[in-house]
């Protein structure tokens, strides 16, 4: 099978809200996920406060919120680009500000406003100027993009990236377990938990994107056009695996870290490098022509993060 067509470039008609629905869906989602890690980061805190090991009912109905909005986001991917859907992740922002304006009664600063003004404008620019049709492919597609030499390369480097990130933040976390302060500590301990989360969090993307993919191969040419080929287990165990891996981290980040300073930090990386893995830099192993476009214009502000603890004396 080796068919690769936009879809909506043959029926205007029928793919006239497939992109709208698209978007809704992303956004319900990203706010929904966005909702379910602060609920499980106020629950694990009321947790600390009753001193007991029990989950509280604030965490189960935050992780619930957030397993349903990841549902939803998944659903997303068969109905709109992904160039357009990376960016809008970016509207957690705006919802992690509100909830600690109004639900944490946090102080929310000016430069953390002009930052969520930034994302909204960037977000509403990727979205007008963004891809109208979806890219589709058949099975024998998303196995060539595979063997690419530059996405191939790409996976080196995140994999190597990941893991340099993963062991400064161990090194950093002993001799702070040792009572040691090292260079900019307060910095360098979130950052590369956020960078090295967010790259294995980038990669459920691209196997989303795949797996949507494959799911509308089922409902076109049936079951066997897909379960009986070792692509379609590969990509659901990669799935998986990224999948426990992201959210295990996001779990942990929640526990370890300031909510109001550590979630726009994972989210701006998880945001940068699901657009890079999706082919804002590279050609991708799902959608590289949904990538030609202006898929970037919603950047991480920086003016929506608030300034880390200060360092201990």
């Amino acid at each position: 099978m080796d068919c690769q067509h936009d879809a909506g470039s043959g029926d205007d008609e029928g793919t006239a809200w497939t992109v709208p629905l698209g978007i809704l869906l992303g956004l319900t989602a990203s706010i929904g996920i966005n909702i379910g890690n602060n609920l499980q980061a106020l629950g694990l805190q009321q947790q600390q406060q009753l001193e007991t090991e029990q989950k509280t009912r604030t965490f189960k109905i935050g992780t619930a919120t957030f397993a349903l909005a990841s549902i939803i986001n998944f659903g997303a991917f068969g109905f709109a680009p992904a160039s357009v859907l990376a960016p809008l992740e970016s509207i957690q922002f705006v919802t992690n500000l509100l909830f600690a304006r109004f639900v944490r009664n946090e102080e929310v600063t000016r430069r953390m406003v002009l930052g969520v003004t930034m994302i909204c404008s960037g977000t509403i620019l990727s979205i007008v100027f963004g891809p109208n049709q979806v890219a589709k492919f058949g099975v024998d597609d998303l196995k060539r993009f595979w063997t690419a030499v530059p996405w191939l390369g790409y996976l080196a480097f995140i994999g190597t990236s990941a893991a340099a990130c993963q062991a400064v933040h161990r090194v950093y976390e002993e001799s702070a377990a040792a009572g040691l302060y090292r260079f900019r500590d307060e910095l360098v301990r979130p950052a590369t938990f956020a960078l090295s989360s967010a790259l294995a969090g980038s990669m459920c993307v691209v196997q989303a994107k795949g797996m949507s993919e494959l799911v509308e191969i089922v409902f076109t040419d049936g079951l066997g056009a897909v379960l009986g080929d070792w692509y379609f287990w590969v990509n659901l165990l990669l799935l998986g695996i990224f999948l426990f891996i992201w959210l295990s981290r996001l779990n942990a980040a929640l526990g370890k870290y300031d909510p109001l300073f550590i979630i726009p930090l994972l989210q701006s990386n998880y945001i940068l490098f699901s657009t890079l893995s999706g082919g804002a830099a590279i050609r991708p192993p799902t959608y590289p022509r949904e990538f030609h476009s202006v898929a970037s214009l919603s950047p991480p502000a920086p003016h929506c993060l608030p300034s880390p603890p200060p360092p201990p004396p």
